[in-house]
This record gives structure tokens, sequence and C-alpha cells, in this order.
């Protein structure tokens, strides 16, 4: 009797854990400006755009991205789970200094003090990376070079 008790317990604290760690049903805020997907492919056709800040719903999970819920459910599609934080994000119109990118990065600790010691004297290293991560590419364009260079699009 004994065994059947702590089999069930068991059970119940394992599916609880798995159960807490998902976000399935939970509240989430955009980190960035983000397209929702028709499917869990970079290439899977836009149905709509999430701005940062936007609250969602997590429907559900699959790999790294999540099937999500615009409030009103006026719309549903997949994102990248990297895209969507449980900590509220201030929308891009809202009167702050602070980007989404620098809210997370504070909630790990990172403030200009740290930034400063890692920047020293490699500016134009991080200038170049600004660069890189300003530029926006046209998914369509981008899927061509993809199929030109016989590269394999995958899923995930």
């Amino acid at each position: 009797m004994k065994r059947f008790f702590l089999a069930v317990f068991l059970m119940v604290a394992v599916l609880s854990c798995i159960w807490a760690g998902s976000l399935v049903s939970k509240k989430v805020y955009m980190l960035i400006d983000q397209d929702l997907k028709s499917g869990t492919g970079f290439f899977s056709s836009t149905l709509g755009k999430i701005f940062t800040g936007d609250a969602v719903k997590v429907v559900e999970e699959k790999g790294n991205w999540i099937k999500v819920e615009t409030e009103g459910k006026k719309m549903a599609g997949w994102v990248p789970a990297a895209s969507v934080t449980t900590k509220k994000v201030p929308k891009k119109n809202s009167r702050t200094t602070a980007s989404a990118d620098e809210i997370a990065l504070a909630g790990r600790g990172w403030n200009s003090d740290v930034e400063n010691t890692f920047k020293g004297d490699r500016k134009k290293a991080y200038e170049i990376i600004d660069r890189m991560e300003s530029v926006d590419l046209d998914s369509e364009i981008l899927l061509e070079f993809i199929k030109d260079g016989g590269l394999k699009e995958g899923t995930e």
C-alpha cells in the first residue's frame, strides 16, 4: 500500500514539475517585433505582425517555437520562443529610453558599467555588430538566396 501511494505521489510531483515549466496558457510579452507565422518554419507564410510589448497568450509549444494568440483572439500563429518573456515589456511608442533588449539584459544584471568594461577599446567591433544587427532582410529575398544556393530550408 505504501508503494502505491509513493508511486502516485511521485507521478503527481513529476507531472506538476513538467506543467510548471510550460508556458502553455500563460500570458507573455513580445521582446521584439515579430512576424506571426503559419507554421514552425522560418519561411512559413506570414499571417501578421506582433510588436514589441504586445501581450499574447501561449497556446502550444513545439521545439523552439510557440503558438500564440493575440489579445481578443484576433490572430493566432507561431513565433520563436526566444522572442517572448514573462516580464512586462514597454511598447515601442511608450516614453522610455531603454529598448526591450536593454531591459532583458538589465534583468540579467547587465548595466552600463559592465558594458563599458566589455567594450574597452573595441568600439569599432561593436559598431560593426550594430550595423549587422540593423540589417532587415525581406524573407522572400532570403528564401530566394537559400534556394539559389541549394541550401535546405528546414523547419526549425
